[in-house]
């Protein structure tokens, strides 16, 4: 079988959500090549090993004169399937391919916002153009179906999966990290209002405000930083909050936390809490869209209303305190995520999609 996957990855950490999808194709002889509209040296140094080929278009939002270079391609290669992710790509993909004898297209939609204007256009364009459209949550295939049930016979979920490898050399962010007695709090993600910063940094006064000695990092870059950083120079004494950067040694920042949050107002599935339960990191999480489908409340994490400061500080209070709830969140996240979340899981599971759109065909 031979796949051509096509993405958009401009972000150094990006890599994570395909290097071992790829590895596991590999293993069982799939052909993979991979286009990327963007440009990252990162992310290619970090799955090229396991593609057959890879093509960098580095157009970002340049996406016209892409639709003609992936046309070249798909004649050049003649692959079974094209995997295209998000609307971004997608669009352009699904006008890119042939009528009549072309692949098989397969379409996996990774966003949780609702998409309006040029961005509908292009997911909508994709969506019926896909022999399949995969949702990487039970939630968000729900909602996709609640829209359009024309699509619940193509529509079908593909849960993502994780895997954590120490970094090979020291990671400077991670290295910064303090080694202190206080509550160490962990925050990954991009510097994104969604991210849910706020909350997180309201949560830190109101354990401040019990007693406690805290440390959030939060982890990550993005636009929102020079207001954080605005915001963490006003933090209590006790409730230091570092924005040290993004790293690429998740397992080693993981490895740092007493508690991970993750208090996003939406997320399409919520792979960081994934990444929690498979270090066996206590997780406190909102209680939104697909975060609401990884964490069994009180089993796997702890879920609590979005934007709810209280709830938050409160929850964390639990984790840190009750050692028999924090032992069995941490036991039956592991557990969790060793039977549906692995990388390996992750491979079959699309495998399986690229068969059946195969045989349908």
């Amino acid at each position: 079988m031979r796949v051509l996957q096509v993405v958009e990855q401009y972000r150094s950490t990006g890599w994570r959500h395909y290097r071992g999808m790829f590895e596991h194709f590999r293993a069982e002889g799939v052909e993979i090549h991979l286009v990327n509209f963007s440009r990252s040296a990162d992310f290619t140094a970090h799955v090229s090993e396991w593609c057959d080929s890879v093509t960098e278009f580095g157009y970002q939002r340049l996406y016209a004169r892409g639709v003609g270079r992936v046309r070249r391609l798909v004649r050049e290669l003649a692959p079974d399937v094209v995997h295209a992710h998000e609307w971004t790509v997608a669009g352009r993909v699904a006008r890119a391919l042939p009528e009549g004898d072309a692949p098989s297209m397969v379409y996996t939609r990774h966003h949780s916002r609702e998409l309006q204007g040029k961005a509908d256009r292009l997911d909508q364009l994709a969506m019926e153009r896909a022999d399949l459209i995969v949702g990487v949550s039970p939630w968000q295939v729900r909602t996709l179906l609640s829209e359009r049930p024309d699509l619940a016979a193509r529509a079908v979920v593909v849960e993502s999966g994780v895997e954590l490898a120490q970094a090979a050399t020291p990671d400077a962010v991670v290295e910064s990290l303090p080694d202190t007695s206080a509550a160490r709090i962990l925050l990954l993600g991009r510097l994104h209002p969604v991210k849910g910063h706020a909350t997180a940094f309201d949560a830190v006064r109101r354990l401040v405000a019990t007693g406690r000695r805290v440390v959030l990092a939060c982890i990550g870059e993005g636009d929102l930083r020079p207001e954080l950083e605005r915001l963490a120079s006003s933090s209590p004494p006790d409730g230091s909050i570092l924005l040290p950067g993004a790293t690429n040694d998740v397992a080693g920042a993981l490895a740092w936390a007493d508690v991970l949050w993750v208090p996003s107002l939406r997320e399409s599935f919520g792979l960081v809490a994934v990444e929690g339960m498979a270090a066996g990191v206590p997780v406190v999480a909102s209680d939104s869209a697909g975060l609401a489908d990884v964490i069994e409340n009180g089993r796997t994490g702890r879920l609590v209303p979005v934007g709810d400061t209280e709830a938050l500080a409160r929850a964390t209070i639990e984790v840190l305190d009750d050692r028999e709830l924090r032992d069995e969140l941490i036991r039956s996240g592991r557990d969790v995520y060793a039977s549906t979340f692995t990388m390996a899981r992750q491979a079959e599971r699309y495998l399986a999609a690229y068969r059946r759109v195969l045989e349908g065909s």
